[in-house]
């Protein structure tokens, strides 16, 4: 199955942003939910069973069940190996029939005679699509299922594989009767995924058999979220579950740390990268579109519901980790989470602007409990590392490199210059500021600011002697006695210099537009070369500042502006 790309995307963009708050956060506060009167497999496995039946040319057998349903964890591939098998009293698997997956959406149906419905065992082994890259990943899968009795259909899942491995093991092990182990399985492995006051209701509907990643109701969004959590661990996770029923804290915190990253959004460069849950929602609305289009079983409110799991993976997450819930009454909360992190509770722009947990900077978690409500300055020691925090204006900021060489600019630091290798630095009002001196040009009085870099005294303005922009011939005779215009070298000497910061100092970069300079560099007959800067735009608060600045040949006739350093 190919991912349909294009407009189904951004429907389901628009659903994680938009409708998020609404189809998530439907469950009752006491966290019930109406069980559906049926699944969504049972309309759909009297057609397929029977049609199944009749290409293997099977008579009907008033003593034999059919089980229709679909291989799920991703969607196996069509001819994937079915096995119908019995677990005995020891817990030992007998081989009662073989088949196989019929399509591409994983669906079987397979025959069962009534004397072995009470211990039966569904088993897939094949290749599944990933719930995340609707691609084949590594090799050949194995899951496991025990139907309920009173199941119309039966699905194989992550959740029966787990409650049929801890299942067998209670059975061959612990001396437990297969439904009594089965019913404790059941109830273990909820109690792990934190929707253990879901029990009632999903055994109700048929057990973890019944759910299905193509369903829309919350149960079925249970299974998503499960399937999430579980399947990056699942030979090992599988195991220590099956012997202990329980999960130990540093699995458990290693899970929720993986389903807490699903969520969150990440930059790279100035681009908003999709989250995991993006890709998955993409997936399953393409899943779900295609697989009910070639049913004939589609409708406008299928195509639009994926069914909610984003609730129960929040909540796996949030509990596992031991944080509580993040909503505007606990806005810039900051908690050590179980994991030894810390985390803060904050609006966050690349959520969505909305206020979720995020992982705490060295800044917000030394000072989120220290009080700063001045409007000048001071200083805060981290009780965490040593770093040195400054209160400005109601707002904590990590101290600069000069604020921790120098201390702070005191009202007694007035004027004060310290000098580095690079740049001068005199403390005015609050802020160690680059030092600026002036020229006045003797043609027309305009004075002009400059600061030194290194050896050499920059203006930190363009030159306005009769216009602002010149052509490069004009350039050449626009600076000010005692100065004169750059060369393409000592242009790049200064880039070599600056940061973000720096570049806003020399006055250089505003606006986020590249700003156009000519050097005394002439390329050729027609060209010489332009000097160009322009700090890129900040796509988070946490994102690092950025600056571009190059050097590039450009037509002799065109008008820029003009930087004058001194002679």
């Amino acid at each position: 199955m190919e991912v349909q790309d294009g407009m189904n995307f951004w429907i389901i963009l628009f659903l994680v942003f938009g409708l998020l708050s609404c189809s998530e956060n439907g469950q009752s506060s006491d966290n019930v939910l109406t069980v559906p009167e049926s699944s969504f497999n049972d309309s759909l496995c009297q057609s397929s069973s029977s049609a199944n039946s009749e290409n293997k040319g099977k008579d009907d057998d008033a003593t034999m069940q059919i089980f229709c349903g679909f291989a799920q964890k991703g969607l196996f591939e069509q001819g994937s190996k079915i096995y119908l098998l019995s677990l005995d009293a020891k817990g030992d698997l007998d081989t009662l029939e073989v088949d196989s997956t019929y399509d591409r959406y994983g669906r079987f149906s397979i025959s069962l005679a009534a004397s072995h419905s009470a211990n039966a065992v569904i088993a897939v082994i094949g290749k599944d699509y990933s719930m995340v890259w609707n691609n084949v990943l590594g090799g050949l899968d194995t899951l496991y299922g025990t139907p309920n009795e009173s199941a119309k259909s039966f699905n194989v899942n992550i959740l029966t594989h787990f409650e049929f491995l801890r299942t067998r093991e209670l059975v061959q092990n612990q001396g437990t009767t297969f439904d009594e182990a089965k019913k404790q399985a059941f109830n273990e492995l909820l109690r792990v995924l934190n929707m253990q006051s879901y029990a009632d209701s999903i055994w109700a509907m048929g057990g973890f058999s019944a759910l299905n990643i193509f369903g829309s109701n919350h149960f079925d969004g249970m299974l998503i979220a499960s399937t999430l959590i579980l399947d990056s661990h699942l030979e090992t996770v599988g195991a220590i579950f099956a012997k202990t029923g329980t999960l130990p804290d540093s699995i458990r915190i290693s899970l929720s740390e993986n389903a807490y990253g699903m969520e969150r959004h990440r930059l790279s460069g100035d681009v908003i990268e999709y989250s995991t849950l993006d890709y998955v929602d993409n997936t399953l609305f393409n899943w779900k579109q295609s697989f009910l289009k070639d049913t004939s079983n589609g409708s406008l409110d299928y195509y639009l519901s994926v069914a909610p799991y984003k609730v129960y993976l929040e909540n796996f997450w949030q509990t596992g980790l031991a944080l509580d819930k993040c909503n505007k009454e606990s806005e810039k909360l900051v908690l050590k989470a179980r994991n030894d992190k810390y985390y803060i509770c904050k609006e966050e722009m690349l959520e969505g602007y909305r206020i979720v947990w995020m992982v705490a900077s060295e800044l917000e978690k030394n000072t989120f409990d220290a009080p700063c409500d001045s409007n000048d300055f001071y200083s805060h020691v981290g009780t965490l590392d040593s770093a040195l925090y400054v209160c400005k204006d109601g707002v904590w900021r990590t101290a600069t490199e000069y604020e921790r060489k120098w201390g702070l600019c005191s009202d007694s630091a007035q004027g004060v210059i310290r000098t580095t290798e690079n740049f001068d630095y005199v403390c005015r009002g609050k802020s160690w500021i680059l030092k600026q001196e002036s020229l006045t040009d003797l043609r027309d009085s305009s004075v002009y600011a400059y600061m030194r870099a290194l050896d050499v005294y920059w203006f930190i303005e363009n030159v306005r002697y009769k216009d602002s922009l010149y052509t490069w011939v004009a350039s050449k005779e626009a600076c000010p006695e005692g100065t004169h215009l750059p060369s393409e070298n000592e242009w790049q000497a200064l880039f070599k210099l600056l940061d973000p910061e720096l570049a806003y100092g020399f006055g250089l970069t505003k606006n986020y537009d590249f700003s156009w300079w000519w050097t005394a560099t002439e390329e050729s007959d027609s060209t010489a070369v332009t000097a160009q800067a322009a700090e890129l735009r900040r796509m988070s608060p946490n994102e690092k500042r950025r600056l571009e600045k190059y050097t590039y040949p450009y037509n002799k006739e065109k008008r820029l502006a003009v930087r004058c350093i001194l002679d």
